[in-house]
């Protein structure tokens, strides 16, 4: 298993000095917890389904699970990409019933639902890398190419940062507002990410053998020497079957099946 490693981005790094240069430091502290809570929660569901985790990167709101050559069922993405918000949702339902039984813990925790409300909002967002975004990269993968979908959630992402731009240019005239500043940055930069980073790597590379008790059709590719691994792994579709042939002089010197390529990452993973 890889060894797990954790870092910082860079917006990750601002954000956390504006809130405390302002004064909020105790909103920070819980909402880093909310945030702890809301990844464990992707991680436990991740790992039930067969899923390693080997990378952990704090974003001003969230933060990526994961690592190299990453392939995830859209099923899956979909199932691992709700549970954060989920568990968000469970734990303010959790808190407001205590409020109605415990009246008194209402001024402690009110923090503590507002950070689980945002975190939650926020990243059911339909924009990559999002929670709701990669629910959104798990469905459109089950019904066209996954390059495709990338060029889909670049376009949204793009889009939506300009938007927040705009709105975070409109406040300065009211109250500036400087959430809208990081969201529309931290989108815009989200956009130019590694289309092979899915957050989560999995393990059990077997899972993944075809259901051909119906016809599966069959998607051939040419490749060079040089197209490298996670390219062939982007091109592998659920419900289909691939085959990269490797050409070399204008002549096909070779057929790789979708099969061998896993085997191959499955082999890559384990010398990580």
């Amino acid at each position: 298993m890889a060894k797990l490693t954790v870092s910082f981005h860079p917006l990750f790094i601002i954000f956390s000095f504006v809130l405390v240069y302002f004064g909020w430091f105790e909103e920070f502290v819980v909402y880093l917890i909310v945030l702890c809570l809301h990844e464990f929660a992707h991680y436990f569901v991740a790992k039930r389904l067969g899923y390693v985790l080997n990378k952990v990167v704090f974003m001003p709101y969230g933060a990526g699970l994961g690592g190299k050559n990453q392939i995830i069922q859209p099923k899956h993405e979909i199932i691992i990409a709700l549970a954060g918000p989920l568990l968000n949702i469970i734990l303010i339902v959790i808190t407001v019933c205590l409020w109605w039984i415990f009246p008194t813990t209402y001024s402690y925790t009110l923090d503590f639902v507002y950070s689980n409300f945002a975190l939650a909002i926020f990243n059911l967002l339909p924009l990559f890398p999002l929670d709701g975004g990669r629910v959104l990269v798990g469905y459109l993968s089950s019904k066209i190419k996954r390059n495709k979908v990338y060029k889909i959630m670049k376009i949204l992402g793009f889009t939506f940062s300009g938007l927040f731009c705009v709105l975070f240019v409109l406040s300065v005239f009211t109250q500036i507002n400087l959430t809208l500043f990081f969201v529309s940055v931290f989108l815009f930069i989200s956009c130019f990410g590694n289309d092979a980073n899915i957050y989560f790597e999995r393990s059990y590379i077997n899972n993944f053998s075809k259901d051909i008790s119906s016809p599966v059709q069959i998607v051939s590719y040419v490749i060079d020497s040089k197209t490298p691994l996670y390219k062939l792994v982007k091109n592998i579709n659920s419900n289909n079957f691939a085959i990269f042939y490797l050409m070399e002089n204008n002549k096909i010197v070779k057929s790789i099946t979708e099969n061998d390529v896993l085997k191959l990452l499955e082999k890559n993973q384990a010398n990580n």
